[in-house]
């Protein structure tokens, strides 16, 4: 019975395992500018665009926050946190340096999101200090290699990653915190944070998602008509 789980475990662990390397390296490859920036993380001599500028922000948020497993293998743990420096440079390096109120970083939201991807990260990197933990014992014979075990580090990995990629899309769309789920949970959130310090902003209270994008094209539309005005 052991070895049926065993193999049913290996059968799983592999197609999880290659959809979650793909997904990740597709990303990457069609993402000039994360490219951009590792290479200048690397050799700061190579150019650097300007959106890749906000890559490299956000790539300087995770190391400090993963701090010290990223001395270990700087380039395999920029790429297997690649989805959460997406996350991060979404939120926190949006292109609205006209309105950064409007920006998601400034809402309850943006708090929340942060510390949902921190949370991941530290998660994935517990995950994968377990999977070499027993890759080292496998290799001193003191255990035997378990496929139910790397089956369910690859399971949780690969769900934090498409959990990541979806956070990204609705956060580009404007979409998050616009369903019932996420209304509990941005609710619950704000509930378990008492101290209404916690939400105070250099203007006052922060908001609680962003502005709609409607809105903001409402303002630039008075913006035209109010500089198009003569007297």
């Amino acid at each position: 019975m052991n070895n049926i789980s065993e193999i049913l475990m290996a059968i799983i662990s592999i197609p999880v395992a290659i959809l979650s390397i793909y997904s990740v390296f597709n990303d990457i490859k069609n993402n000039k500018d994360f490219e951009s920036a590792i290479k200048h993380f690397y050799n700061k001599a190579n150019p650097l665009s300007k959106k890749g500028e906000n890559y490299l922000n956000s790539i300087e948020i995770v190391i400090n926050g993963t701090f010290p497993f990223f001395k270990i293998n700087k380039w395999l743990f920029i790429y297997l946190h690649f989805t959460s420096i997406s996350v991060i440079t979404t939120l926190f390096f949006e292109p609205n340096n006209k309105h950064p109120e409007n920006q998601t970083s400034n809402t309850i939201v943006g708090m929340m999101l942060l510390e949902k991807i921190n949370k991941a990260l530290n998660i994935q990197v517990f995950l994968l200090s377990c999977l070499s933990f027993h890759i080292l014992l496998v290799c001193f014979s003191v255990v035997n290699f378990s496929s139910f075990l790397l089956a369910i580090i690859l399971i949780g990995i690969f769900s934090i990653h498409i959990d990541q990629k979806l956070i990204n899309y609705r956060i580009q769309k404007g979409w998050y915190g616009k369903n019932e789920f996420e209304a509990k949970e941005i609710i619950n959130y704000i509930i378990s944070h008492s101290n209404k310090d916690d939400f105070n902003d250099s203007g006052g209270l922060k908001k609680v998602i962003p502005l709609p994008k409607i809105e903001e094209n409402k303002e630039k539309i008075s913006e035209q008509n109010h500089g198009g005005v003569t007297t």
